[in-house]
């Protein structure tokens, strides 16, 4: 099944437009930012884990990892993705994983066969796509 250009674009227009009309009004606020328009301290952990996420998505780190590069321990690292983001930080890397392979088997031309990449990416386990050649278990 193949998606075609304009279903793939027509979201990615609509959410750059939300972010930019988001941006918009955060700069045309005069004066002190409120305490409502300020992010808590879960919201910026979580938004730095996000950032981090996408820095790093196709490295092996453990969630221990992420922890120490934000400074705070795994569990604790679980309870903010989850409270604020909803899911946990494995899923949310696993999530980028698989957008990334969707993106590279979209848009390059690069058979699945030969898609390392794609399975590299989504790390061990994760990948779902036999690239061994078996022979068939009645042979």
């Amino acid at each position: 099944m193949k998606v075609e250009r304009s279903e793939l674009l027509e979201p990615l227009t609509q959410l750059v437009i939300t972010y930019i009309s988001g941006e918009a009004r955060r700069r045309h606020t005069i004066g002190a930012i409120g305490r409502s328009d300020r992010l808590t301290r879960h919201e910026t952990q979580a938004e730095n884990f996000c950032s981090l996420v996408e820095a790093h998505f196709r490295e092996d780190l453990s969630v221990s990892d992420y922890g120490t590069k934000l400074g705070v321990s795994a569990p604790h690292l679980t309870r903010v993705c989850k409270s604020v983001l909803g899911f946990t930080p494995n899923e949310l890397v696993r999530q980028r994983r698989l957008l990334e392979a969707k993106r590279l088997l979209e848009y390059t031309r690069l058979p699945i066969s030969e898609g390392d990449c794609c399975v590299n990416c989504l790390g061990p386990g994760l990948g779902g796509i036999d690239t061994e050649d078996h022979a068939p278990a009645n042979s």
